[in-house]
């Protein structure tokens, strides 16, 4: 009993000096939390996959009779799920995106980095990809979908994976055209984006498409951003504005591109 209470307590203390020295210490805390994503990110897929092979198991029995013949297809089925495991950074659905490569016009000096996505929020609007430093990411870097739609930019870098920041994140503005008129995106949080500063005499309506404007800084020009959805009038305002559906809500978002 005695023996238990000192192993307790000397967990207990490891973990109070763990905590206490990443408070202080950035790159030590960016390694722990690193190391987390390490190891979550893995055994949550092993968990998955386990599942898939008990309820695939119990679905085959009722088929087979001959459980040999089961035994060895789990068998090969597990040898195939280990490959691509092994092989899932070069799976033939990335290639195959790749090689529609976004149109990000003649930049040689441009390439795109397929990443895989996970943890998609819409309380602080930010999802995660599975690059980080050890891939060449860095910060403020663009994160877009095979069909040149805008998804975000990188706002945080750990050595194996990134948190994007999405469009939609509330106070984010970034400079926009509505028929090559300029105007403003404001973003207000799960997963709402306005538009604003469009000259009330311009010809825009419902369902026009939202694009990055040509002089804007923070991203590449002309990639999709969504399509107005509702505009609001005010004869007392020399602007219009409105509401924009974010074109990244309609996209497959498990694999994305990262314009380096």
């Amino acid at each position: 009993m005695e023996k238990e209470k000192i192993k307790n307590f000397l967990i207990f203390l490891t973990i109070l000096i763990i905590f206490i020295f990443s408070l202080f210490n950035k790159d030590f805390r960016n390694k722990l939390i690193n190391f987390t994503y390490l190891i979550f990110s893995k055994t949550g897929k092993i968990f998955w996959n386990i599942s898939l092979k008990i309820n695939s198991f119990f679905l085959d029995f009722k088929n087979f009779s001959n459980l040999r013949e089961l035994n060895k297809k789990l068998i090969n089925e597990n040898l195939i799920l280990k490959q691509k495991l092994i092989d899932f950074e070069n799976t033939k659905e990335e290639n195959i995106k790749l090689k529609k490569q976004i149109n990000i016009d003649a930049q040689k000096n441009i390439s795109l980095l397929p990443a895989n996505s996970w943890g998609f929020s819409t309380i602080d609007d930010t999802i995660f990809i599975n690059k980080g430093e050890k891939d060449g990411i860095i910060t403020d870097l663009t994160v877009i979908t095979e069909n040149k739609i805008l998804v975000g930019k990188i706002i945080k870098v750990f050595e194996n994976f990134s948190q994007v920041q999405l469009i939609t994140k509330k106070d984010f503005s970034f400079d926009i055209e509505i028929n090559n008129i300029l105007g403003i995106a404001k973003g207000q949080g799960n997963n709402k984006l306005i538009f604003d500063l469009i000259p009330s005499s311009s010809q825009v309506s419902e369902g026009d498409i939202v694009k990055t404007a040509k002089v804007s800084g923070k991203f590449f020009p002309n990639l999709i951003v969504g399509e107005i959805k509702q505009i609001e009038k005010d004869e007392r305002s020399s602007y219009l504005k409105g509401e924009i559906l974010p074109a990244f809500l309609k996209e497959d978002l498990s694999i994305l591109f990262v314009i380096k």
